[in-house]
């Protein structure tokens, strides 16, 4: 390589590591997530109270704010809620369509909701009695719960790529309807964690998932573990028994060098939002790097004795016949 040649590398370099430089200033995750709900404004938590509560569905499930809001601070709330929890039918809308899942009117302090079509108007008990079959016993681990949700789940939906019906975006698409897309399969995740009978931090994380042919728009969860949060994407999991996609740091490895889930996994809560607000979600555990084993003698030579060993046996088999003859 020539010297204009280097000398151009330098300068350039830099600018291939710009993007995910800046991706990590905008959407930092953070170690002591709680919920989506603690990082709004204070305007945006009392919208977020009042839209939490079952709305009057006399005008269409309509909530009466107690004050006039700013239509961003609604949005935020809108969204904040659904995200942390996907079990309320008067936002099952809101992945698929925030702008149109609800209507504002600033002037009557109302917001009023539509509902998705299609919904059965036992939703609560169906998805209630979906997660009830799920064997989850006070005492079980956060990773055994996983599997047996991912198991659940897998066993009893399709996963699908469609993003136009609504309620594919939704836990009652891939609980009830037996459909869903990785958003429908995240928030599906949440909903069994959050109504089982043990306690379990999940987060229904928005972003893009990065693979070889480019970037999609996907969602996944987020799951506190003894030691941190972990990435668990049940809607890449393509069969109902496997851990592929389970509680996994963002280093599998203990090192950076191979196709990680952070990588995959990129985080964008503020462009679901659509939002300029920076909205983070759960920064998923960092496993310590592994020290390499050295290995044993028989790690080293142990097949190479067996294959000696084959050999000599035959040679000697074949000396004894070649005698008798």
């Amino acid at each position: 390589m020539d010297k204009k040649a280097l000398l151009a590398l330098v300068f350039v370099s830099p600018l291939l590591f710009l993007p995910l430089l800046t991706a990590d200033v905008s959407e930092a995750g953070v170690a002591d997530f709680t919920s989506y709900y603690s990082q709004l404004e204070d305007d945006e938590k009392v919208i977020y109270d009042s839209i939490s509560t079952v709305p009057s569905s006399e005008n269409g499930w309509s909530v009466t704010l107690a004050s006039e809001a700013d239509a961003n601070s609604v949005k935020h709330a809108v969204a904040a809620a659904y995200l942390d929890d996907p079990g309320k039918i008067w936002l099952m809308k809101v992945p698929a369509d925030l702008a149109g899942a609800y209507v504002y009117d600033q002037s009557s302090k109302t917001v009023t909701f539509s509902l998705p079509e299609g919904i059965s108007e036992s939703y609560e008990q169906s998805m209630a009695d979906f997660a009830d079959r799920i064997e989850i016993q006070t005492d079980t681990s956060v990773s055994e719960a996983m599997k047996l949700i991912n198991s659940m789940l897998r066993t009893s939906a399709e996963y699908t790529e469609d993003t136009d019906n609504p309620l594919y975006y939704t836990a009652y698409g891939a609980m009830v309807l037996g459909k869903a897309n990785s958003f429908g399969f995240a928030a599906a995740v949440k909903y069994c964690a959050d109504n089982s009978a043990a306690d379990y931090d999940v987060a229904v994380v928005c972003g893009k998932l990065n693979d070889p042919d480019g970037s999609y728009s996907h969602s996944w969860n987020a799951v506190r573990g003894s030691e941190g949060w972990y990435g668990v994407d049940v809607g890449l999991n393509e069969l109902e028994d496997t851990s592929h996609y389970l509680m996994k740091a963002s280093n599998d490895h203990g090192y950076n060098t191979d196709y990680t889930f952070e990588a995959s996994h990129d985080p964008d809560i503020s462009g679901f939002m659509e939002t300029g607000s920076v909205i983070n979600s759960p920064e998923l555990y960092i496993r310590p790097a592994e020290v390499p084993v050295e290995p044993t003698f028989l790690d080293k030579y142990g097949g190479d004795i067996v294959i000696i060993s084959i050999i000599a046996v035959l040679c000697v088999v074949l000396a004894f016949f070649a005698r008798r003859q």
